[in-house]
C-alpha cells in the first residue's frame, strides 16, 4: 500500500467513527429528553433506562363534524 492509500483510508475510518458517535449520542440525548416517537422511546426506556413515553390515556377525539347544508 502506498502512503496516500493508508492516510486516505485512516481519514475515512475516522470520519465514519465520528459520524457514528454523533448519531448514537444524538439518539441518546433524544431518548433522555423524551423526544423519540413512542415506540422508540419505549425501547430506549427498556434498554437504557430512559424516561418512559407518555402514552395518551384516551385516543384523540375526532374533530366535530358540521351538519350538512340543508337541501331545498
Amino acid at each position: 500500500m502506498s502512503l496516500f492509500t493508508v492516510l486516505a483510508t485512516s481519514k475515512i475510518a475516522a470520519g465514519v467513527l465520528a459520524a457514528g458517535t454523533l448519531a448514537v449520542g444524538g439518539t441518546g440525548v433524544a431518548a433522555v429528553s423524551g423526544a423519540l416517537p413512542a415506540d422508540a422511546q419505549q425501547t430506549a426506556h427498556e434498554l437504557l433506562g430512559a424516561p418512559a413515553p407518555s402514552w395518551p390515556l384516551t385516543p384523540p377525539s375526532p374533530p366535530p363534524q358540521t351538519p350538512p347544508a340543508m337541501q331545498q
